[in-house]
Formats: C-alpha cells, structure tokens, sequence
C-alpha cells in the first residue's frame, strides 16, 4: 500500500493535476482489467480419480472402489473432465499421471487428483500404493509405490492454475513394522495448491463397512459436495462432521495455498441435483447418502457479523458439544470461529496422536498454552532509532471460566481466553477491551498456510470502533530474542479500525509463536492512521526477555 505525503501549502493546480492523473491510471486499470477478463480461459476442470481395493499381496479393503465410482460420477456433474483408475498396478496408475498431465498441458486448468486406498509415509514422502506391490521382495517404496510428488511435478509441468489433492489414504498400514510411519506425513502445499487428507497427519483413517459403501471421510466429503460452497469451507465442514462420527479419533487435515476462490459446486453453473445424483450412485451400487439440506449461511456482509456475534453469545459459555458443531458447521470460517473451534476442543476432546513435524515441532491437541504463576518480562523499542519505549514483566495470576488474567509490573490487569483472544490489553497509549475477543492466535494447531479473519469491538478512551483483522500463518523460522532462538511459527496480520464514514487505523503486525507459550517472543507493529496526504506511522519491536514456566 501507498502513503502519499504532500507539503500542506502544495499549489492548488499541481493537486487538481495529480487528480485527473489518478482518474485516468484508475480507468486505464479498470480498462485493461476487463481486456483480461474477456481473454482469460475457460474454467478447465481435470480430475485422475484412482480407487485402489483389490491388494494382491497386501490386506484388501472395502470401501476405495465405492470411493472413486462416486466422486468419479459427482465430478464429472461438476464440469470436470475425469480419468479414472480402478485397482491401478503402479503402470497403470503412472500412466494416468501422463494421460492427466497432457490433458492439462496449456490449457491454465484447474488440476486435481483423488485417492482411496492403501497409502504410506516414508522420510517425508506419501506414497500410493498400487494393487500389484509385492511385499515378499521387500519394501523399496521408491521403486515399488508411487511418489505423491510425482503427480505435484505433473501439475506443474502442465502450467495448472491451480491444484487440489485429496488422499483418503491413511486407512491402515499394510506392511506393519517393516516401513515408516503409520499415516501419511505433514506437508506444506505448494503455490496454488489445496491438499486434503483423511486424517491428521500419522494417523489412520476409517475405511467403514459393507453397508456404509464408503470410507468415512470421502462418505462426509459427498454429501459436502452436494452443498453450494467454497473449498476451504467444504472441507472444514467434513472434518467437523468426521470428528463428530469418529468421536474425535479421526480429524481430516489440510494444506492451503490457495490465491484464487474455488468452489466445486457453486449453485449456478456448476451444481447438483440431490435427487438425480442419488439415483444415480445407486443405479452404480454405490449406497445412497444422507443429502444436507440446509442452507448455506453467507458469510459476508455487516448484518452477518452481528447474527454471528449474537448466536455466539448465546452459546459460548455452553457445555454441550452439539452448540458448536452446529455454529461451526454453519460458519466454519466465520468470523469468531477460532474460539468456537477451542471451546469445541475444549468440551470434545481429540483422540488423535500428535506427531513432530519436519522442523521436529509437536502440538498435542491438549497442550495448554497459559499456566498460573507464567511471567513474562518483555521490551518495546522503536524499530527505527532502536530507542526503548517501555519494558516490564506480566504474571498470569489466575485462570478461571475460560479466562486468563495477567498482572503487568505496573498493576493493570490484561485479560485472554485459553485459545488466545484478547479481551483487556494494556497499551502504553490506552486500555483497550474487544467483545468478541481478537484472535491472535489459531484455536488449534499453528500450520504454515493457515488463514483466518475476525471481527470484533474495540473500545478504548476514545469510544468504540469496528475493528476487521487478517490473520495467515507465512512460515516457519528460527528467530533470536535476549531470551533466546526459537523455531516458530511467523503469523501476518492485517488489521483495519475504525467505523464507517471515519478516519480509519490500518495496523499491521508480524508475530513469532512458539508452541506452548501464549505470547509472540517477538512481534513487531506497524499503525498508520489515514489522513488525507499526512499519515501518521508508528513502528515499534518487542521482544521476549526471559520465560519462566509456571505450575
């Protein structure tokens, strides 16, 4: 974003200049927008869909051909063009790669592989396992399954603009002890790219039963289908619905680097009919499934913030499970949804064993991020002249009803929830409260590519302003602090504050956590407050001093 800074006695005719160049840059833009929406490609949707159930030397499984047929049948209806492998030998499932990647090759298509069937991890690397894997000759899975890269490595030699794996492939591992780790590994997703996978990353996934006819995630991922929805919402509503039915043993997990919107079904042009599609899975032996048939809730809009806000303020001190399966299931990524998603945690427990990930960080799904007696001794310098701006310590003195309370060195009293959400922060400049609390922090696990934006009140002195934030965890990085170097996470945020028809606040803020400890051990702070032609900017650096852990 520009500032533009102009002298106050600038001449009236170079400002009346400056204008009519401004309008005319804006219509050239607009202009050449439209040029490029007129040449853009046709929506070009490609699929390799490969269901694998048939092992030959390896235990069978029920469910992956069922699998396959339906999504197979569902994307077809969705505008995609579909080429299927069913049992696939490693040639054969190679060789729908190449048939994927040149019907991909220059066209700007959106890319797509789903798998169900037997697959595996093995020093950072998933593998498919095709149905003719020998395992008396040993386990070479390099020479004996199929690289999950190798299909990235198509997508982008096909010049894609976007991309979408799903692997329903952690069912179990059919070759006990004598290979890696059970479950598929932690990836980051490539640019452009969604991964989906059937569970959280080392763990298995459920294949179900003969009367199911499908395995449990991809059973959930139909009926999401049915429902007019961008994918990071689809997606949230199966995992949230795959939880429920496995009573938190099997939590589907994601990978999301996504820059453009994308919806399989978008009501208009591409959508389904519920009663059609179910005689048709039928008529293939694939089980009818429970159609949803509840209405998508938009999220967008200032009316939509305020139903929000008022649904959860009439649960959120609730016990009973079902009060946030159904909120999020309604905004799965609404604006209050992280604490949704931590009272949910909170009063449903996950039954998932956390595993590190390849910078060798763990995060139980019970790890608690605040203790009573933890104190925290930070400095606030200007990031500029390097000049300390303040400096002192703050003590967790208490936790109680979802509430953590610290008590600074110069006794103001800051107030978070147990998922982090500011209620009371104390600035040198203001005391300020947030109803519902700023989420600074994600409700569950940090993950690179992580998204997510929140609205909220903030009231200070100064009255109370409507406050809009961006959250996206970037990356992973070691970052030194006088308390020491730490691996963690860095999260962006965007923030915009202010009602409407006045001056606004944009605020911008890098923060590095560390998992298990509730504050950034460093984060740095840009404000910049707009007024016309003088805006006025603030930067400012804190940094974790020391750490002690309490009880």
């Amino acid at each position: 974003m520009w500032f533009f800074r102009l002298n106050k006695a600038v001449n009236i005719r170079v400002y009346s200049n400056l204008i009519r160049r401004l309008r005319l840059i804006t219509v050239s833009i607009f202009l050449v927008s439209l040029s490029a929406l007129a040449q853009a490609p046709q929506d070009t949707r490609i699929a390799l869909v490969i269901g694998n159930s048939d092992y030959r030397n390896a235990p069978e499984l029920i469910n992956p051909k069922n699998d396959a047929r339906a999504i197979s049948l569902i994307l077809k209806k969705l505008g995609f063009e579909v080429i299927n492998v069913n049992d696939g030998t490693k040639e054969e499932i190679l060789s729908g790669i190449v048939k994927m990647q040149s019907a991909l090759k220059g066209r700007q298509a959106i890319g797509m592989l789903y798998y169900a069937g037997h697959g595996i991890q093995s020093n950072w690397r998933n593998y498919i396992i095709p149905v003719d894997i020998n395992l008396g000759k040993g386990i070479n899975l390099s020479q004996q399954a199929v690289d999950v890269d190798v299909v990235l490595s198509a997508f982008k030699n096909s010049g894609t603009k976007m991309n979408i794996i799903v692997l329903d492939a952690c069912r179990d591992n059919p070759f006990g002890d004598k290979s890696g780790a059970k479950g598929l590994a932690q990836v980051d997703a490539p640019p452009n790219t969604y991964i989906a996978f059937a569970t959280s990353p080392g763990n298995v996934a459920k294949d179900g039963d003969d009367s199911s006819g499908n395995g449990l995630f991809t059973g959930y991922m139909i009926k999401e289908l049915l429902r007019p929805a961008p994918i990071e919402d689809m997606f949230k509503r199966v995992r949230l619905q795959v939880r429920k039915a496995s009573q938190g043993t099997q939590i589907p997990w994601d990978s999301s680097s996504l820059e453009i919107e994308f919806s399989f079904n978008d009501g208009v042009k591409y959508t389904l009919n519920p009663i059609e599609l179910s005689r048709e899975l039928t008529a293939i032996k694939v089980p009818d499934v429970i159609i949803a048939s509840q209405p998508i809730q938009k999220i967008n809009g200032v009316d939509d913030f305020q139903s929000q806000k008022s649904e959860w303020d009439k649960i959120k001190d609730s016990r009973n499970p079902n009060d946030f399966y159904a909120y999020l299931n309604k905004y799965p990524n609404g604006y209050i949804s992280q604490e949704a998603i931590f009272k949910l945690n909170q009063v449903s427990k996950i039954n998932v064993t956390a595993i590190p990930d390849m910078n060798g960080i763990t995060q139980p799904p019970d790890q608690k991020r605040y203790r009573v007696g933890d104190e925290y001794e930070r400095v606030t310098k200007d990031s500029l002249t390097g000049k300390v701006l303040s400096k002192g310590t703050s003590k967790i003195t208490k936790i109680e009803n979802g509430l953590v309370y610290f008590r600074s060195s110069s006794g103001k009293e800051g107030i978070v929830t147990e998922a982090g959400g500011i209620v009371r922060a104390n600035n040198p400049e203001a005391t300020y409260t947030f109803d519902p609390p700023l989420p600074n922090l994600p409700a569950d696990e940090f993950q690179v590519g992580k998204k997510w934006t929140s609205e909220t009140y903030q009231t200070s002195n100064s009255g109370t302003r409507r406050r809009t934030d961006k959250f996206i965890v970037d990356r992973v990085e070691d970052v030194t602090v006088p308390a020491g170097t730490f691996k963690a996470f860095v999260v962006e945020r965007e923030a915009v504050i202010g009602n409407k028809g006045e001056i606004s606040t944009s605020q911008n803020n890098t923060y590095w956590y560390v998992p298990g400890i509730g504050v950034p051990v460093k984060n740095t702070r840009n404000n910049i407050q707009n007024v016309l032609f003088n805006a006025k900017e603030r930067r400012e650096v804190t940094e974790l001093i020391s750490f002690k852990k309490g009880g």
